[in-house]
């Protein structure tokens, strides 16, 4: 071990995973936590994603929308479009039987590949 060149290598499949996982979480509002929205507020930063109370439920906080989240409606067609992905035959597994219950559900790092390469 201490005779090779670089020590640490970086497998680029696993990068990508670890990328577009993040950005498929992000855009369905799975890391939007109302903890983080107070963090905003305790930094000054975005004013407009900053926790709210309304009259209308008494008083309880509300979280607004944010923009990078997709609406309901946008999920849907994404992973419409996901799911009918077509490639190569055994150049993946069957990424549609990984969409279920409006997520993306036990996709391995080669999807997260192929999804960053076909479908982004």
């Amino acid at each position: 071990m201490q005779d090779l060149l670089i020590r640490h290598t970086l497998d680029v499949m696993h990068c990508e995973k670890n990328l577009c996982e993040n950005i498929i979480k992000t855009l369905f509002g799975e890391t939007d936590f109302p903890r983080g929205r107070m963090d905003y507020e305790d930094m000054g930063v975005r004013p407009d994603l900053w926790l709210r109370r309304t009259h209308a439920t008494h008083g309880r906080l509300f979280m607004p929308h944010a923009p990078y989240v997709l609406t309901p409606r946008s999920k849907t067609d994404m992973l419409a479009v996901i799911a009918s992905t077509k490639v190569p035959t055994n150049y993946s597994g069957a990424i549609y039987k990984r969409v279920s219950d409006g997520r993306l559900r036990f996709l391995k790092s080669h999807d997260f590949h192929i999804l960053m390469q076909q479908v982004f």
